[in-house]
């Protein structure tokens, strides 16, 4: 009998102890794969920063009548929706979890910021009076090498939002001032540049580009990309005088609305520039680096390539031909890293080579085409009888006219000229240049 209690009693000893010892580990694990509980969750509709009381509106923030900036105001969002709480605390004093506390509210809810833990596995977290550890979910910005860094490498991001000066929060993207643009066609008129007109509803453009070249194949897309560089320093009383030069205008319309905007300088002593809204009598001071949008010219809104996108074909052995005068040569493109060239009878001379494909498939640096220009008939009968390179390749007969400034590349097959602005000690473009 005392021999059974014996046993039984060993295997509640080996029992517990497998619980506490691997039961009780595997437990843990788990636990520590769950995602904590979100502390903050949206909509955001007001925030109390040091900066100031916030208000979103609309899904624009104010602070008063300012309006604030969209990207700082989305990522201060999206770091407060990743704090995630890893347990309740109880006891202790508020001053151990709160020696330099950071406060702030969100939708009238009062939540503290405080130091990390000891283990630098989290940071001591409130809302109202209930303190937590938690953890930030995010991905950082700062890259690190120690993993035990990451924590608090989040929480000093976050806390750096947070504590950001009023100027900082105002937002300088000129188009976030508007609640909607419209976007089916824009007028751009320059001083000394002939006025032209960008489709974006069609993905055209007025002038329409020289025959043989297109517009850009996503030119609504080219077009935010260059309004959302417009950067304001403030918006300024809209002046009641007369100001020094106007340089130009951007009229964007759709069918029932348009917004007009109009680029001033302010002085023939000052290179301060104003954006102004007559329509609305609103005037912006502008970063003058920002505003490369009023001076893009139409071609810049074209597909400058030599040979069109759609013509390109996958390849791994292509065959090019070249001639000049009496001499013509077989060339193949064997497609590696780098590009390979065979040709019987002649030598490649492959540092030229290279660039003379550069050119021709617009690889960097001449992804584009300085500018391009029609090809009329007279010029054609001109530039034919100079005797320069043909190169005919995919159906497409490419003539290189080689010049002192420049060297122009002469679609013979689609009737246009790209020209490309030579590049410093660049070499000719001739037969005797590329084969031997």
């Amino acid at each position: 009998m005392k021999k059974n209690v014996l046993l039984f009693l060993t295997l509640v000893l080996l029992l517990t102890g497998t619980y506490f010892f691997q039961e009780k580990k595997s437990q843990e694990d788990f636990f520590s794969t769950v995602t904590p509980g979100q502390v903050i969750a949206g909509p955001f509709e007001s925030m109390e920063l040091p900066a100031g009381k916030f208000m979103n509106r609309d899904n624009k923030w104010y602070m008063g009548e300012k309006l604030l900036s969209h990207n700082l105001m989305s990522q201060i969002e999206k770091k407060l929706t990743e704090i995630k709480r890893v347990k309740t605390l109880h006891g202790g004093e508020w001053g151990d979890y709160f020696p330099e506390p950071l406060n702030f509210s969100v939708n009238n809810v009062s939540y503290t910021l405080g130091s990390m833990a000891l283990d630098k596995k989290g940071f001591y977290f409130a809302r109202d009076k209930s303190i937590m550890l938690a953890r930030i979910e995010g991905a950082s910005e700062e890259l690190t090498t120690d993993e035990a860094e990451i924590d608090s490498i989040k929480l000093k991001e976050l806390k750096a939002l947070l504590l950001k000066e009023k100027s900082e929060f105002l937002e300088k993207q000129l188009f976030r001032f508007y609640k909607s643009l419209p976007l089916a066609r824009v007028l751009v008129k320059m001083d000394d540049r002939l006025e032209f007109e960008l489709n974006l509803a069609e993905n055209n453009t007025l002038p329409p580009p020289v025959s043989g070249v297109s517009a850009h194949e996503k030119l609504q897309e080219k077009f935010l990309s260059l309004l959302t560089q417009v950067t304001i320093k403030k918006e300024v009383p809209y002046p009641k005088g007369p100001l020094f030069k106007k340089l130009g205008s951007l009229t964007l319309m759709d069918k029932d609305k348009s917004v007009h905007w109009e680029l001033w300088l302010t002085s023939d002593k000052s290179a301060d520039v104003l954006i102004l809204d007559p329509k609305d009598m609103k005037a912006y001071e502008v970063i003058g680096g920002t505003v490369k949008i009023f001076f893009t010219g139409l071609q810049d809104y074209w597909d400058k390539k030599v040979i069109p996108p759609e013509e390109f074909e996958n390849f791994q052995r292509l065959p090019l031909t070249f001639t000049q005068n009496d001499k013509e040569a077989r060339v193949f493109v064997i497609n590696s890293e780098p590009l390979r060239f065979e040709s019987a009878g002649f030598k490649v001379q492959e540092e030229r080579m290279s660039e003379l494909l550069r050119l021709l498939f617009n690889l960097p640096p001449y992804d584009q085409a300085q500018r391009v220009s029609p090809l009329t008939k007279s010029e054609r009968k001109q530039i034919l009888s100079l005797g320069e390179l043909h190169v005919r390749v995919w159906d497409e007969e490419i003539l290189f006219w080689d010049k002192c400034q420049e060297v122009i590349l002469v679609n013979l097959t689609r009737g246009f000229k790209a020209h490309f602005l030579r590049q410093e000690n660049s070499g000719g473009f001739d037969f005797k240049d590329v084969l031997k």
